[in-house]
C-alpha cells in the first residue's frame, strides 16, 4: 500500500519507532502479546491486518482463520482494548481513517489497528496528500504559566533539589530538553530502571539508579535527603519502584509528564514536559554542582575458588566493568538480568532495552534481533549484548536463527 511520499510514519524526531504487522485471525492473535506489551511500554506500532473481502464479510462466509460464525469483527473488537485507535478501511473512508489512526499512534506512542479487506487493498483512490499535523499534545499556555510559576517557587526555594529520569522522557523524545535542564540547573540526576541510559551514566551530575529500597545504600540515602525532587516521565510500576518502595512523600515531588504536570498535590492538566522543560531551563536558578564523585561499587573479595559458587554481586560487577569500556546496546530480560544490570554504569552512547512493565518471558531474545539490526545502522555501529535466563531463552530460542541469518 502506497501512502504517498509526504506521509510520515515516524515522529518529528525521525526515531523510526513505528512497526508494521499483518495477517488475519490466527496470525494477529499470535501478535496480541506483542501488541499488549507495546501498549504497556508505550511503543507506537501500526498493526495492519489483511481481512477477507467485503463481499465475503457481507455474506457471512465460513472461511478458514475465522470462528465459523460469520463474525469478521471479533478480532478487531479484541484489539480495541490494547490499541488507542482502530479502523476497518473501506474505499470511502480510507483517506481520512489512515491519517486519523496514524496520528493517534504518533501522538500517544501506543499501538493502533488497521484492517484492510483484500478487495479494498487493490483499489486506487485519489487523495489530497498532506503531512500529519500534531506529533504531541500542545500545552495550554495560560495553565502553563501557573504551573511554571509553581514549579519555580518550589525549586528556587529548595536547598537540596534533585532530578529522577524515567521512561516517558525517552518515549516522548524530550532527551535534548531534559539534558539542557540538567546542565543548566546544576541538580544531581538519578535514573529509574525504565529510564536507564537516557542521561549518560558518566555525566558529571549523574549519581546512580534509584529503585526504592533496592537501591544501593549510598544512592538511596543521598536522593532521599533531597527536599525537592523533579520526576521527569515517571512510571510508578512495581518493578520500576523496587516493589512500590518509592517512599518519597508528595510534598517533595514535582512530576513532569507528557500530558500534565503535578506540583505536590496540585495537578495542572494540558501542561506537557515538551513545552514546560525549555521554559523551566530558561528560568530556574542555576546552582553550582559540587558533589563528590559517587563511591565506586564493587563486590567484596576476588574471583571465588573453583569449588565455590559465583555470586550475583561478583558476576554483575564484572559485567559492568566490561560494558563501561565502550558503548553497546544492552538488552536485559525482566527479573535477575534487568535488576543485575540496573546498578552498573554503561559507557557513553550505550542504549538500554528492557521490558520492565509488561515483563513477557522470552521478550529479550526476540528484542535482541531488532536491536542488533538497528545497531548496524548507527553511524558508529553498536554491538548488542543480551542478558537472559535459561527459561526465558527457551521461549524464543528460534530467533537465534534470525540472528545468524543476518550475521
Amino acid at each position: 500500500m502506497n501512502l504517498g511520499p509526504d506521509t510520515r510514519l515516524t515522529d518529528t524526531r525521525g526515531s523510526g519507532e513505528l512497526e508494521l504487522c499483518s495477517t488475519f485471525g490466527v496470525g494477529e492473535l499470535s501478535l496480541a502479546n506483542a501488541c499488549a506489551g507495546s501498549f504497556a511500554e508505550m511503543v507506537p506500532v501500526v498493526q495492519i491486518v489483511g481481512t477477507p473481502s467485503t463481499v465475503s464479510q457481507q455474506n457471512g462466509a465460513v472461511l478458514h482463520h475465522t470462528l465459523g460464525n460469520g463474525d469478521f469483527e471479533v478480532f478487531l473488537r479484541m484489539f480495541k482494548e490494547i490499541s488507542v485507535a482502530h479502523t476497518a478501511l473501506t474505499v470511502e473512508n480510507a483517506e481520512k481513517e489512515i491519517d486519523r489512526v496514524l496520528q493517534k499512534c504518533i501522538s500517544s506512542k501506543r499501538p493502533v489497528y488497521i484492517a484492510i479487506p483484500t478487495d479494498v487493498s487493490r483499489v486506487k483512490i485519489e487523495v489530497n496528500m498532506k503531512p500529519l499535523l500534531k506529533h504531541y499534545m500542545e500545552s495550554d499556555s495560560e495553565i502553563m504559566k501557573d504551573a511554571l510559576a509553581h514549579v519555580l517557587e518550589k525549586l528556587n526555594s529548595a536547598s537540596n533539589p534533585a532530578i529522577i529520569v524515567d521512561a516517558c522522557a525517552q518515549r516522548f523524545h524530550v532527551e535534548e530538553e531534559l539534558l539542557d535542564f540538567v546542565n543548566t540547573s546544576g541538580y544531581p540526576v538519578y535514573a529509574a530502571p525504565m529510564g536507564k541510559g537516557i542521561v549518560s551514566e558518566f555525566h558529571p551530575h549523574f549519581r546512580g539508579s534509584f529503585v526504592g529500597e533496592l537501591s544501593l545504600p549510598a544512592v538511596k540515602e543521598e536522593l532521599e535527603a533531597a527536599d525537592q525532587i523533579v520526576l521527569i516521565g515517571s512510571i510508578k510500576s512495581d518493578f520500576n519502584t523496587g516493589g512500590f518502595t518509592f517512599h518519597i512523600p508528595a510534598s517533595r515531588l514535582i512530576e513532569l509528564h507528557s500530558t500534565h504536570t503535578q506540583v505536590h498535590h496540585a495537578k495542572y492538566e494540558q501542561v506537557g514536559f515538551r513545552d514546560l522543560l525549555p521554559l523551566l531551563t530558561r528560568s530556574v536558578k542555576k546552582r553550582e554542582f559540587n558533589l563528590p564523585p559517587p563511591k565506586p561499587v564493587s563486590a567484596q573479595g576476588t574471583i571465588p575458588p573453583s569449588d565455590k559458587e559465583i555470586r550475583q554481586a561478583f558476576f554483575w560487577d564484572k559485567v559492568g566493568e566490561a560494558l563501561a569500556k565502550e558503548p553497546h546496546i544492552v538488552v536485559a530480560e525482566t527479573g535477575t538480568s534487568s535488576f543485575g544490570i540496573s546498578t552498573q554504569k554503561l559507557a557513553d552512547g550505550s542504549k538500554m532495552v528492557s521490558q520492565v512493565l509488561w515483563g513477557s518471558i522470552g521478550y529479550a531474545t526476540a528484542a535482541a534481533v531488532g536491536t542488533a539490526l538497528a545497531g548496524k545502522t548507527e553511524s558508529e555501529p553498536l554491538r548488542t549484548v543480551l542478558f537472559t535466563g535459561d527459561g526465558s531463552f527457551q521461549l524464543t530460542v528460534s530467533e537465534v536463527s534470525t540472528l545468524l541469518r543476518h550475521k
